[in-house]
């Protein structure tokens, strides 16, 4: 019996999350993210979870240096981008939760950015808190110039994904004019 796949995306193309998730990090230093959560119109509140996860230390430090080291901030906007990433995270980890839990015979394709499944720190971390009985397995890309040598062991030992598409870095792939 073939198994039924559902493909879920997020982000940019979800009406409402992204002015959402501003005005929670922007409320959520002083009075609290849950509070600020109900503060949210119903329109806008629906593309949130009900409740939040925690922001756990692992989380915090893989996102610094995964990410915001690319994009320097002024300090005091440090923890508002780690908070607004972290809302996002756990967005799209309880919309995948939703959709699990509505259709248990679903293999579902998850596809975000490198940040957000590496490691598996970002969404599987959450979505796992959310739905432990749930499997999830990884694919990443890895852009590899033609004369690189992987260490193919030293790569596995780092846990970056259950699978690692090798391809050439972008620069490699266009034609010749």
């Amino acid at each position: 019996m073939a198994r039924r796949v559902g493909i879920l995306t997020g982000g940019g193309d979800v009406p409402g999350l992204n002015p959402c998730i501003k005005a929670l990090v922007s409320g959520a230093e002083e009075e609290g993210l849950q509070a600020v959560v109900q503060s949210i119109p119903d329109t806008k509140r629906a593309h949130l979870p009900a409740t939040f996860l925690a922001l756990t230390p692992q989380y915090r430090t893989y996102f610094l240096q995964a990410v915001a080291a690319s994009h320097p901030l002024p300090e005091a906007q440090v923890e508002h981008f780690v908070t607004a990433a972290h809302v996002k995270d756990d967005t799209m980890a309880e919309s995948l939760a939703a959709f699990l839990e509505q259709r248990a015979d679903c293999a579902v394709l998850a596809i975000a950015g490198r940040f957000h499944f590496d490691y598996g720190l970002a969404i599987p971390a959450l979505l796992q808190q959310r739905q432990p009985h749930v499997t999830v397995q990884r694919v990443t890309t890895m852009a590899v110039a033609t004369d690189d040598t992987i260490a193919l062991l030293e790569l596995a030992g780092k846990h970056l994904a259950d699978y690692v598409w090798f391809a050439p870095p972008h620069s490699e792939t266009r034609a010749e004019p």
